[in-house]
This record gives C-alpha cells, sequence and structure tokens, in this order.
C-alpha cells in the first residue's frame, strides 16, 4: 500500500506555492545577472566596419559635390526670392504710371498743361520701370546660369553616389555577417554556462520530483528552462530559432505521449489507486464506467456528469445484508467478502473499511 502524504492546512500549501514562485523569479535573476556579467561580447560596430569598405576619398568627394550642390541651391534660391520684389516693384510702377497717364488723359481733355512735378514723377515711375526690368532680366540669366552648373554638379555627383552606394552595400553585409557570428558566439557561451545547469537539473528531477522537496527541483527546473528559451531566442538567429523550437517541442510531446501510454500499458500503483477512488466515489465501475447499482443505488442512472446532480435515494434502514458485487458490464470483481473480518469491502482498494485489513492495491484475498 504506497504512503499517504500529508497535504497540511491550506495556507501552508499556499505558502509552499508561493514561495516556489519567489524561488523561480529569484533563480531567474541570478541566471540572467551570472549570464550578463559573464557571457557578454561587444557587438560589431557599423561605422568602423563600414570605413574599411568606404574609400576616404568616395567620402570627400560626395561631401564637396554636396557642399556645392547645396551652394548652388541657395543662390537660386535667394535669385528667386529676389526676383518676386522685383516683380512687385515692376508690377506697383506699372500701376503708377497707368494712374499719371490717366490723369495726363482728363487734364488734355480739360486744355490743361502738368506741372514739372507731375512730368518729374512719370518720368521717374519710367527710370525706375526699366531698371527692375533689366535687374529682372540679369537675375533670369543668373539663374539659367546656376541652373547649368548645377545639372554639371548633378551629372558629376550621380557615378559617385552609385560607388557610395555599393560601398554602403558591401559594409551593410559584412557587418550582417560579423553581427550574425557575434550572436553566435555570444549564444554559445551563455547556454555553453546553461549546459550543465539544464543536466543538474533533469537529474535532480528524475531522482526528486516524488520527493517532500520537489517544489524546489521545479522552482530550478522551471527557472532554467525558462533562461535557456529567453537566451537562444534573443542570440540566435529566427530562421534556426524556429526550427530548434519546432524540435523541441516535437520531442516534448512525442516524450509525454509515450509516458501517457505506458501508463495506461503499465501503471503505478498511486496513478490506479487514485483512478479506483475516484471510480468509488462516482459509484462507477474503474475499469468500464458502469454504474454500480448496489444498495440504495439499485434502481438509480447515472453518468461522472450527473452523479453530483443525482436526488439521495430513499435511505430506510434494512435488515439486507450486504454482499459481494460483480460488474455486470464488465466481469470486475468491485465489492468481496474481507478475508480478516468477512465483511464485505471493496474489492480494488487497500483497505477494509469495517477492520483496516490492508493488502497491495488489486490484490484478491485469495492471493494476500
Amino acid at each position: 500500500m504506497p504512503a499517504v502524504r500529508p497535504r497540511g492546512p491550506w495556507f501552508h500549501r499556499f505558502l509552499v506555492w508561493f514561495f516556489t514562485i519567489v524561488l523561480v523569479v529569484l533563480t531567474y535573476w541570478t541566471l540572467s545577472f551570472l549570464l550578463d556579467d559573464i557571457g557578454e561580447f561587444a557587438p560589431p560596430d557599423y561605422q568602423t566596419i563600414r570605413l574599411k569598405h568606404v574609400p576616404a576619398e568616395v567620402n570627400l568627394e560626395i561631401t564637396n559635390l554636396t557642399s556645392r550642390q547645396t551652394t548652388l541651391e541657395r543662390k537660386a534660391r535667394r535669385l528667386r526670392e529676389q526676383q518676386s520684389l522685383l516683380r512687385e516693384g515692376t508690377e506697383n510702377y506699372q500701376r503708377t504710371m497707368r494712374q499719371m497717364a490717366e490723369l495726363e488723359s482728363l487734364r488734355l481733355q480739360k486744355g490743361e498743361k502738368p506741372t514739372e512735378e507731375q512730368t518729374a514723377a512719370v518720368a521717374q515711375a519710367e527710370q525706375q520701370f526699366l531698371k527692375n526690368q533689366r535687374e529682372y532680366q540679369q537675375k533670369t540669366e543668373e539663374l539659367a546660369l546656376l541652373a547649368e552648373q548645377e545639372e554639371v554638379v548633378r551629372v558629376e555627383l550621380e557615378p559617385v553616389q552609385r560607388r557610395l552606394a555599393a560601398a554602403e552595400t558591401a559594409a551593410q553585409n559584412a557587418y550582417a555577417a560579423a553581427f550574425e557570428m557575434w550572436q553566435w558566439q555570444t549564444a554559445a557561451v551563455k547556454v555553453g554556462m546553461l549546459v550543465p545547469l539544464m543536466v543538474i537539473a533533469g537529474w535532480l528531477f528524475r531522482r526528486f520530483r516524488n520527493s517532500v522537496y520537489a517544489p524546489l527541483v521545479y522552482a530550478f527546473g522551471i527557472a532554467v528552462g525558462g533562461k535557456v528559451l529567453v537566451t537562444v531566442h534573443a542570440y540566435f538567429p529566427e530562421i534556426y530559432f524556429k526550427y530548434l523550437i519546432i524540435g523541441t517541442s516535437l520531442a516534448l510531446t512525442i516524450w509525454l505521449l509515450a509516458k501517457l501510454l505506458r501508463m495506461i500499458a503499465r501503471p503505478q500503483t498511486a496513478w490506479l489507486l487514485k483512478q479506483y477512488r475516484e471510480a468509488y466515489e462516482s459509484f462507477l465501475c474503474p475499469v468500464c464506467d458502469f454504474p454500480i447499482r448496489r444498495g440504495p443505488m439499485k434502481f438509480l442512472s447515472w453518468t461522472k456528469n450527473t452523479i453530483k446532480r443525482l436526488p439521495l435515494p430513499n435511505m430506510t434502514v434494512t435488515n439486507e445484508p450486504e454482499t459481494a458485487y460483480t460488474c455486470p458490464m464488465c466481469a470486475t470483481q468491485l465489492y468481496e467478502e474481507c478475508g480478516h473480518c468477512h465483511g464485505i469491502r471493496t474489492s480494488l482498494l487497500p483497505a477494509c473499511s469495517h477492520c483496516g485489513d490492508t493488502r497491495p492495491v488489486g490484490e484478491s484475498p485469495a492471493n494476500a
């Protein structure tokens, strides 16, 4: 008969689970600090790699041509602003000359002669108008010249930009290769430090998973396994990480499925005892789940889902003696005479409810 482990009060069980979770977190933090202090390499520097692949003369030529292009664009923008001001001034002088011409036409109709001041104002407006026109034309010619110079700079800049783009691509490829190598190195060092801890966690789990110190073993294993998963995800390339996760998941699933199948084919005593106890509590045959119809339950029907909602039968005391009982569906002996006190006891549970006589789970009195 397996030993029954005391569970303790609920608050004590809560504290055990609570401090188990705290131990998982503290162990995980400790591993994180350890890996950060020991297994960290400086990642590759992109600027250093770029200097090796991008010639200095290309950078210098790009800088000079870009500076010339910026200067020409600034001059062109300033000339356009000046042209805009000249255009506004010219339009003002045009309006002034038009108004003066209208006034002179009215005076001529009246037979009046313009004064010297009026004549001087008209002459001055005409001179300023012509001056603005000449300056506007000059700015237009300067803009055309700047446009030609900008085109020359653009033509010179295109091949240099292509050379720079090719060099930048080579630098990026070199950086990607260096970064991937850094990831592999860092992952190898960190996982290499975690592998012994994984082996220790597996040995502890195999040795102490059913002992009173099982929560300590579980906490250590969960912390180490979680840290390994996070480390692999952080440093392994994604294309390898997904296959690693899928492979690990497949292996774990196959292992669990094989373990479950072995438990069904060769069940352990504790697993059998739990199955038998739950079946007897539900008044169902532990082998085929057929209802155990004996005593007050003789004429009722139920299932695992309806047993809790089943109305209580009439428990009138009768002198009808208890008798042995066999499942009519699978012929399993469920109740039998106790070999010690000759009372009726459950056949598949370890102890007699009358005298407390025990025997191995599932063993009949004939073999006891």
